[in-house]
Protein backbone atom coordinates (compact mmCIF):
# COMPACT_ATOMS: atom_id res chain seq x y z
CA UNK A 1 0.00 0.00 0.00
CA UNK A 2 0.78 3.50 -0.67
CA UNK A 3 -0.25 6.41 1.65
CA UNK A 4 -0.36 8.77 -1.87
CA UNK A 5 -2.77 6.09 -3.57
CA UNK A 6 -5.01 6.08 0.11
CA UNK A 7 -5.01 9.52 1.15
CA UNK A 8 -7.18 11.03 -1.38
CA UNK A 9 -9.68 8.36 -1.76
CA UNK A 10 -10.27 9.12 2.28
CA UNK A 11 -12.98 12.33 3.09
CA UNK A 12 -12.35 14.41 6.06
CA UNK A 13 -8.37 14.37 5.65
CA UNK A 14 -6.17 17.39 6.58
CA UNK A 15 -3.35 19.14 4.83
CA UNK A 16 -0.49 16.47 5.04
CA UNK A 17 3.19 15.93 2.83
CA UNK A 18 4.98 12.88 1.79
CA UNK A 19 8.85 12.33 2.31
CA UNK A 20 10.77 9.79 0.77
CA UNK A 21 7.30 7.35 0.44
CA UNK A 22 7.89 3.74 0.86
CA UNK A 23 5.09 0.67 0.46
CA UNK A 24 3.53 -1.09 4.04
CA UNK A 25 1.36 -3.85 4.11
CA UNK A 26 0.01 -3.23 7.61
CA UNK A 27 -0.85 -0.47 9.70
CA UNK A 28 0.56 -1.15 13.21
CA UNK A 29 1.45 0.27 17.10
CA UNK A 30 4.94 1.19 17.11
CA UNK A 31 5.95 -1.30 18.87
CA UNK A 32 4.54 -4.07 17.25
CA UNK A 33 6.83 -6.81 15.42
CA UNK A 34 5.81 -8.12 12.36
CA UNK A 35 6.80 -9.80 9.03
CA UNK A 36 5.08 -6.91 7.11
CA UNK A 37 6.16 -4.00 6.69
CA UNK A 38 4.02 -1.49 8.65
CA UNK A 39 2.52 2.14 9.05
CA UNK A 40 2.76 3.58 12.97
CA UNK A 41 2.18 7.11 13.96
CA UNK A 42 4.23 8.64 16.28
CA UNK A 43 2.86 12.16 18.82
CA UNK A 44 5.15 11.85 21.26
CA UNK A 45 8.96 12.18 21.55
CA UNK A 46 9.37 9.52 24.02
CA UNK A 47 8.46 6.90 21.80
CA UNK A 48 10.69 7.99 19.00
CA UNK A 49 13.54 5.05 20.35
CA UNK A 50 10.58 2.35 20.52
CA UNK A 51 9.94 2.09 16.25
CA UNK A 52 10.56 -1.43 15.23
CA UNK A 53 13.17 -2.21 12.18
CA UNK A 54 9.38 -3.42 10.46
CA UNK A 55 7.97 0.26 10.02
CA UNK A 56 8.55 1.77 6.74
CA UNK A 57 6.27 4.85 7.11
CA UNK A 58 6.04 6.96 9.68
CA UNK A 59 2.69 9.48 9.93
CA UNK A 60 4.26 12.42 12.75
CA UNK A 61 4.73 15.60 13.01
CA UNK A 62 6.71 18.10 11.29
CA UNK A 63 8.97 18.90 15.10
CA UNK A 64 9.14 15.21 15.18
CA UNK A 65 10.69 14.44 11.68
CA UNK A 66 14.16 14.51 12.64
CA UNK A 67 14.13 12.68 16.27
CA UNK A 68 12.70 10.02 13.97
CA UNK A 69 15.92 10.07 11.52
CA UNK A 70 18.27 10.09 14.35
CA UNK A 71 16.69 7.23 16.15
CA UNK A 72 15.81 5.12 13.26
CA UNK A 73 17.86 6.35 10.27
CA UNK A 74 16.62 8.10 6.78
CA UNK A 75 15.62 4.43 5.68
CA UNK A 76 11.69 5.25 6.16
CA UNK A 77 9.56 7.42 4.49
CA UNK A 78 7.02 10.02 6.80
CA UNK A 79 4.07 11.20 5.95
CA UNK A 80 3.90 14.93 7.45
CA UNK A 81 0.49 16.47 9.18
CA UNK A 82 -0.69 18.32 12.39
CA UNK A 83 -2.69 15.45 13.82
CA UNK A 84 -0.68 12.40 13.38
CA UNK A 85 -2.79 10.18 15.63
CA UNK A 86 -6.08 11.52 13.68
CA UNK A 87 -4.67 11.12 10.12
CA UNK A 88 -3.76 7.22 10.75
CA UNK A 89 -7.03 6.32 12.20
CA UNK A 90 -8.72 7.60 9.41
CA UNK A 91 -6.60 5.60 7.47
CA UNK A 92 -7.44 2.69 9.25
CA UNK A 93 -10.46 2.77 9.72
CA UNK A 94 -10.73 3.42 5.34
CA UNK A 95 -8.84 -0.06 4.63
CA UNK A 96 -10.94 -2.09 7.71
CA UNK A 97 -14.14 -2.29 5.85
CA UNK A 98 -14.09 -5.82 4.79
CA UNK A 99 -16.43 -8.04 7.22
CA UNK A 100 -15.22 -11.47 7.56
CA UNK A 101 -16.57 -13.72 5.21
CA UNK A 102 -16.77 -17.28 6.69
CA UNK A 103 -20.32 -18.81 7.46
CA UNK A 104 -21.12 -19.74 11.39
CA UNK A 105 -20.17 -22.86 12.23
CA UNK A 106 -21.65 -24.81 15.31
CA UNK A 107 -20.76 -28.06 16.50
CA UNK A 108 -22.38 -31.15 18.12
CA UNK A 109 -24.07 -30.87 21.35
CA UNK A 110 -24.19 -27.63 22.05
CA UNK A 111 -27.01 -25.74 24.39
CA UNK A 112 -27.60 -22.48 23.27
CA UNK A 113 -30.41 -20.30 24.15
CA UNK A 114 -32.97 -18.75 21.65
CA UNK A 115 -32.40 -15.67 23.44
CA UNK A 116 -28.42 -15.61 22.79
CA UNK A 117 -27.35 -13.66 19.62
CA UNK A 118 -25.03 -15.46 17.16
CA UNK A 119 -23.36 -13.35 14.72
CA UNK A 120 -24.32 -15.36 10.86
CA UNK A 121 -20.70 -14.86 9.83
CA UNK A 122 -17.38 -15.33 11.09
CA UNK A 123 -18.24 -17.23 14.38
CA UNK A 124 -16.96 -20.92 15.34
CA UNK A 125 -18.41 -22.86 17.94
CA UNK A 126 -16.81 -26.07 18.80
CA UNK A 127 -18.69 -29.28 20.50
CA UNK A 128 -20.27 -28.79 23.57
CA UNK A 129 -20.73 -25.48 24.28
CA UNK A 130 -23.35 -23.72 26.49
CA UNK A 131 -24.44 -20.05 25.41
CA UNK A 132 -26.96 -18.73 28.09
CA UNK A 133 -29.69 -16.18 27.69
CA UNK A 134 -29.06 -12.54 26.11
CA UNK A 135 -25.43 -13.40 25.59
CA UNK A 136 -23.96 -12.46 22.22
CA UNK A 137 -21.21 -13.89 20.42
CA UNK A 138 -20.11 -10.80 17.48
CA UNK A 139 -18.03 -12.01 14.32
CA UNK A 140 -14.49 -13.09 14.12
CA UNK A 141 -14.82 -15.51 17.50
CA UNK A 142 -14.07 -18.51 17.85
CA UNK A 143 -15.18 -20.45 20.95
CA UNK A 144 -13.35 -23.72 22.10
CA UNK A 145 -14.82 -26.84 23.02
CA UNK A 146 -16.65 -27.28 26.49
CA UNK A 147 -16.78 -23.44 27.18
CA UNK A 148 -19.45 -21.96 29.15
CA UNK A 149 -20.95 -18.30 28.18
CA UNK A 150 -23.06 -17.08 30.74
CA UNK A 151 -26.23 -14.91 30.37
CA UNK A 152 -25.78 -11.47 29.46
CA UNK A 153 -21.87 -12.35 28.79
CA UNK A 154 -20.38 -10.40 25.02
CA UNK A 155 -17.94 -12.04 22.98
CA UNK A 156 -15.69 -10.10 20.93
CA UNK A 157 -16.94 -6.65 20.58
CA UNK A 158 -16.48 -3.18 18.93
CA UNK A 159 -13.89 -2.14 21.71
CA UNK A 160 -13.79 1.20 23.17
CA UNK A 161 -11.44 3.15 20.91
CA UNK A 162 -11.90 6.13 19.66
CA UNK A 163 -9.55 9.47 18.45
CA UNK A 164 -10.84 12.79 17.60
CA UNK A 165 -11.02 14.52 14.50
CA UNK A 166 -12.18 18.45 14.78
CA UNK A 167 -15.27 18.28 16.92
CA UNK A 168 -16.43 14.71 16.83
CA UNK A 169 -14.99 11.76 18.85
CA UNK A 170 -14.74 9.13 16.23
CA UNK A 171 -14.57 5.41 16.69
CA UNK A 172 -11.94 3.18 15.42
CA UNK A 173 -13.20 -0.35 13.63
CA UNK A 174 -11.72 -3.33 14.98
CA UNK A 175 -11.26 -6.31 12.50
CA UNK A 176 -9.93 -8.80 14.36
CA UNK A 177 -10.05 -11.80 15.67
CA UNK A 178 -11.65 -13.00 19.21
CA UNK A 179 -9.96 -16.58 20.52
CA UNK A 180 -11.65 -18.44 23.51
CA UNK A 181 -9.49 -22.04 24.24
CA UNK A 182 -11.01 -25.46 25.66
CA UNK A 183 -13.51 -25.24 29.01
CA UNK A 184 -13.32 -21.44 29.38
CA UNK A 185 -16.10 -19.98 31.35
CA UNK A 186 -17.30 -16.02 30.91
CA UNK A 187 -19.51 -15.05 33.56
CA UNK A 188 -22.64 -12.90 33.66
CA UNK A 189 -22.41 -9.58 31.85
CA UNK A 190 -18.76 -9.80 30.98
CA UNK A 191 -17.22 -8.23 28.25
CA UNK A 192 -14.40 -9.52 25.67
CA UNK A 193 -13.56 -6.82 22.87
CA UNK A 194 -12.06 -8.10 19.52
CA UNK A 195 -8.54 -7.44 18.09
CA UNK A 196 -7.87 -4.34 16.57
CA UNK A 197 -5.92 -4.91 13.20
CA UNK A 198 -7.41 -7.62 10.80
CA UNK A 199 -3.99 -10.09 12.25
CA UNK A 200 -5.06 -9.56 15.96
CA UNK A 201 -6.47 -11.17 18.10
CA UNK A 202 -7.84 -11.05 22.01
CA UNK A 203 -6.79 -14.49 23.37
CA UNK A 204 -7.91 -16.56 26.39
CA UNK A 205 -6.28 -20.14 27.04
CA UNK A 206 -7.81 -23.18 27.99
CA UNK A 207 -9.53 -23.79 31.30
CA UNK A 208 -9.36 -19.99 32.71
CA UNK A 209 -12.02 -18.47 34.21
CA UNK A 210 -13.63 -15.04 34.14
CA UNK A 211 -16.34 -13.63 36.67
CA UNK A 212 -18.91 -11.74 35.95
CA UNK A 213 -18.77 -7.83 35.23
CA UNK A 214 -15.62 -8.13 34.03
CA UNK A 215 -14.26 -6.21 30.94
CA UNK A 216 -11.61 -6.95 29.16
CA UNK A 217 -9.96 -4.55 26.21
CA UNK A 218 -8.76 -5.67 22.67
CA UNK A 219 -5.82 -7.43 21.98
CA UNK A 220 -5.39 -8.87 25.41
CA UNK A 221 -3.65 -12.36 26.14
CA UNK A 222 -4.79 -14.41 28.73
CA UNK A 223 -3.10 -17.77 29.75
CA UNK A 224 -4.46 -20.83 30.55
CA UNK A 225 -6.04 -21.65 34.14
CA UNK A 226 -5.71 -18.00 34.82
CA UNK A 227 -8.79 -17.07 37.34
CA UNK A 228 -9.95 -13.89 37.01
CA UNK A 229 -12.74 -12.61 39.57
CA UNK A 230 -15.87 -10.03 38.90
CA UNK A 231 -16.01 -6.10 37.98
CA UNK A 232 -12.47 -6.02 36.93
CA UNK A 233 -11.34 -3.71 33.98
CA UNK A 234 -7.98 -4.79 31.99
CA UNK A 235 -6.73 -2.09 29.16
CA UNK A 236 -5.78 -3.28 25.62
CA UNK A 237 -2.27 -5.08 24.66
CA UNK A 238 -2.11 -7.16 28.30
CA UNK A 239 -0.53 -9.85 28.31
CA UNK A 240 -1.62 -12.26 31.58
CA UNK A 241 0.67 -15.93 31.96
CA UNK A 242 -0.54 -19.32 33.11
CA UNK A 243 -2.11 -19.92 36.58
CA UNK A 244 -2.18 -15.90 37.54
CA UNK A 245 -4.71 -14.87 39.70
CA UNK A 246 -6.50 -11.81 39.28
CA UNK A 247 -8.93 -11.09 42.58
CA UNK A 248 -11.75 -8.89 42.83
CA UNK A 249 -12.00 -5.10 41.82
CA UNK A 250 -9.20 -4.39 40.04
CA UNK A 251 -8.14 -2.30 36.93
CA UNK A 252 -4.86 -3.06 34.69
CA UNK A 253 -3.27 -0.47 32.60
CA UNK A 254 -3.15 -1.40 28.94
CA UNK A 255 0.16 -3.08 27.45
CA UNK A 256 1.16 -4.25 30.48
CA UNK A 257 2.44 -8.23 31.16
CA UNK A 258 1.09 -10.11 34.54
CA UNK A 259 3.61 -13.28 34.58
CA UNK A 260 2.58 -16.37 35.30
CA UNK A 261 1.57 -17.43 38.27
CA UNK A 262 1.40 -14.29 39.72
CA UNK A 263 -1.52 -12.82 42.19
CA UNK A 264 -2.80 -9.69 41.75
CA UNK A 265 -4.87 -8.86 45.27
CA UNK A 266 -8.34 -7.30 45.40
CA UNK A 267 -8.64 -3.40 44.48
CA UNK A 268 -5.60 -2.61 43.62
CA UNK A 269 -4.81 -0.70 40.73
CA UNK A 270 -1.94 -1.94 38.19
CA UNK A 271 0.16 0.67 36.98
CA UNK A 272 3.67 -1.27 36.25
CA UNK A 273 4.11 -5.07 35.03
CA UNK A 274 3.95 -7.47 37.68
CA UNK A 275 7.03 -10.50 37.42
CA UNK A 276 6.11 -14.10 37.58
CA UNK A 277 5.02 -15.65 40.72
CA UNK A 278 5.15 -12.49 42.44
CA UNK A 279 2.28 -11.22 44.66
CA UNK A 280 0.81 -7.14 44.64
CA UNK A 281 -1.23 -5.24 46.59
CA UNK A 282 -2.44 -1.76 46.30
CA UNK A 283 -2.92 1.43 44.40
CA UNK A 284 -0.66 1.69 43.04
CA UNK A 285 0.11 -2.17 43.17
CA UNK A 286 3.17 -3.27 44.59
CA UNK A 287 4.98 -6.28 46.27
CA UNK A 288 3.23 -7.20 49.34
CA UNK A 289 4.94 -7.74 52.59
CA UNK A 290 2.20 -8.37 54.62
CA UNK A 291 1.13 -12.25 54.72
CA UNK A 292 -1.87 -11.77 56.86
CA UNK A 293 -3.52 -9.61 53.42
Amino acid sequence: MLLSKLLPEISGIGEYHIIRESPFDVLARITTETESKACVFLEEKKYAKQIMENVSMVITSECLEKQVVEEVGKNVGFCICEKPKTLYFQVLNFISGEEISEETVIGKNCKISPQAYIAPRGVKIEDDVCIEEFASIYEGTTIGEGSVIHAGAKIGIQDFNFYRDAEQVCHVNHRGRTLLGKGVEVGFNTVIGRGLYSYGTTSVGNYTKIACNTSIGHDVSIGKNVMINSNVAIGGHVAIGDDASIALSIGIKNTLSIGESAKVQMGSSVIRSVPAKAVVFGNPAKPLLSPRL
